[in-house]
């Protein structure tokens, strides 16, 4: 089941995305089928590595394009390896109840601007460069 409503975030060719915290993908997933460009990060290595397997399998079916995919990483969310306003949109789902409130602030470092939803009760963030009202 998605959390987020891709269809209000403009998610497509040309989209640098982050899933941070992406568990078994399915964000990245839907975000690579509509055409962006995915990282994928994790903290559990089962979990990366069913990722990729699944992202290899959609490459294979035909469903996504090798440019859908830049990576998929084992790391911390609450350390990512990556310079400030490197995304147009990270998606962190389901994560945020896993971290302390403190260290929140390092997934809107990596991201242009950011704002903060509840959806069927689940802390999402979703940040957008050009879009702030992405999920209502």
């Amino acid at each position: 089941m998605l959390t987020v409503r891709f269809s209000e975030l403009s998610v497509g060719p040309g989209t640098l995305f982050l899933d941070a915290g992406a568990g078994f993908g399915r964000h990245a997933f839907e975000a690579a089928r509509l055409g962006a460009q995915v990282i994928a990060l994790d903290y559990a290595q089962d979990e990366v590595v069913a990722m990729r397997a699944t992202f290899s399998a959609m490459y294979e079916a035909g469903e996504i394009k090798a440019e859908n995919l830049v990576g998929v990483l084992r790391g911390d969310a609450t350390c990512l390896p990556f310079a400030d306003n490197s995304f147009d949109c990270i998606v962190t789902s389901e994560v945020l109840e896993h971290i302390q409130n403190d260290v929140a602030a390092e997934r809107t470092r990596s991201s242009a601007q950011a704002r903060w939803h509840t959806w069927r009760h689940r802390a999402v963030m979703v940040s957008r460069k050009d879009q702030l009202d992405v999920v209502g």
